[in-house]
């Protein structure tokens, strides 16, 4: 079994995305699913670099990415987006995801 921060916690995270949830159909008046599904569309990656050569020259890449991968990376780059914009904040995670939610969907940044 894993220790440490953010290991289990299921009905936290539960109620947390439940939260969020109402809070994105507040405040747009559209299914929060398809705004999560849109949302992760726009920000997945589309392409990567790869490492290519031996030890001594070594050379970049550029290569397409599997749409199982493009979607893992754009949920994690999401989740930790959300977690550094919370950490020692006043605001709530769950207002955190909402934003971050609705930003990756109207393709905007939080900055």
């Amino acid at each position: 079994m894993l220790q440490g921060r953010n290991s289990g916690k299921k009905i936290k995270t539960i109620n947390i995305v439940k939260k969020s949830f109402s809070l994105i159909n507040k405040k747009t008046n559209l299914n929060p699913i398809q705004v999560l599904v849109s949302a992760v569309e726009n920000c997945s990656p589309i392409e990567d670099s790869l490492l290519l050569g031996q030890k001594i020259s070594n050379k970049r890449v550029s290569v397409d990415i599997s749409p199982y991968r493009r979607i893992s990376q754009a949920i994690y780059m999401m989740a930790i987006g959300v977690k550094k914009s919370s950490f020692k904040s006043e605001k709530p995670i769950s207002d955190c995801l909402t934003e971050e939610i609705l930003n990756a969907y109207k393709n905007s940044s939080s900055r």
